[in-house]
C-alpha cells in the first residue's frame, strides 16, 4: 500500500468527503482515497492539497470539482442485471422477438430508447 497523503490530511479529506458525500472511507481503503485526492489536486489546478481543501469546501456539493471527485471514488453500477425477472425479459421476450424483426443495431438502438423512455 503506497500511503499519498499524511495522516491529518487523509483524516482532513476523508471527514469532508463524508460529511458533504455520505461516502465513508475506512483505513483499508485509504490508498483509493489518496489518489483521488491526488488526482482532483491536478484538474483543479489548485496549488497545493490546502488549497484544494478550501475550493471543496467553498464548492456545492453538485458543482463539477465535486462531481469529478466523486467520479474517481465510486463505481458506477447499474441494477438492472440483478433482478432476475429483468434478465428473464430481456432473453426470453425483448431480445427473441426484436431479433426476428430488426438488426442488432437496430434492437440495441431501440433498447436504449425504451431505457430512456422509462428511466
Amino acid at each position: 500500500m503506497t500511503i499519498l497523503l499524511t495522516d491529518q490530511e487523509f483524516h482532513s479529506f476523508r471527514d469532508l468527503v463524508q460529511a458533504r458525500t455520505g461516502l465513508d472511507f475506512r483505513a483499508r481503503q485509504r490508498e483509493a482515497l489518496d489518489k483521488a485526492i491526488l488526482a482532483g489536486l491536478t484538474q483543479s489546478q489548485a496549488t497545493d492539497l490546502n488549497a484544494y481543501s478550501q475550493q471543496l469546501q467553498a464548492a456545492p456539493t453538485d458543482s463539477p470539482l465535486w462531481d469529478d471527485l466523486v467520479a474517481s471514488l465510486t463505481v458506477g453500477e447499474t441494477y438492472f442485471f440483478r433482478n432476475p425477472s429483468h434478465t428473464s425479459a430481456l432473453r426470453e421476450t425483448i431480445l427473441p422477438s426484436n431479433s426476428r424483426q430488426k438488426t442488432e443495431k437496430e434492437v440495441g438502438r431501440r433498447f436504449r430508447e425504451d431505457y430512456n423512455r422509462k428511466g
